[in-house]
């Protein structure tokens, strides 16, 4: 079977979505993973890696509608370390 191709972003990008604000949120909330959230795919790894990185991250997503530099900061160590992928 063939792996699906990667592309590359911005962690930014993803972070700013709206299936990865609520993968944080609900994972922040104690909520089980809701596997039929989004039905396209990339909406679908952007929703898990919200869940992720509310597991490795304590703090503020976004201040407003900006995210802060300090959730920008450790998901960048997090996807540096592939604690998250």
């Amino acid at each position: 079977m063939s792996q699906v191709r990667v592309k590359y972003g911005k962690a930014s990008s993803a972070m700013r979505c709206a299936a990865f604000v609520r993968g944080f949120k609900e994972a922040k909330a104690g909520k089980p993973l809701n596997y039929e959230a989004f039905p396209a795919t990339n909406d679908q790894w952007n929703y898990e890696r919200g869940r992720q990185f509310a597991f490795v991250y304590d703090g503020l997503l976004k201040q407003g509608a900006k995210l802060t530099w300090q959730s920008q900061s450790a998901m960048q160590d997090a996807l540096f370390d592939r604690i998250i992928i």
